[in-house]
C-alpha cells in the first residue's frame, strides 16, 4: 500500500507499507533503490502511544 503524502526526505523514494513475515512494515528504499529498511508499524504505532502520547492527536 503506497503512503501517498509520507515523505522519504533522503532520495524523496515512496514509502509503502508492506507484509514481512507476517508482520506489516514501513518499507523506504534507499541507496539510489537498491537497498531498503523495514520498520515495524505496530512496533512503532506502541512505542508512539507509550512515549509521545501527543503525536496521535495531529
Amino acid at each position: 500500500m503506497n503512503l501517498n503524502g509520507v515523505t522519504e526526505y533522503c532520495e524523496g523514494y515512496p514509502v509503502e507499507i508492506v507484509s514481512r513475515g507476517g508482520r506489516l512494515v514501513i518499507e523506504a528504499m534507499n541507496q539510489c533503490g537498491s537497498d531498503c529498511t523495514h520498520v515495524d508499524l505496530i512496533e512503532l504505532i506502541k512505542w508512539i502511544k507509550n512515549n509521545k502520547p501527543e503525536l496521535l492527536e495531529v
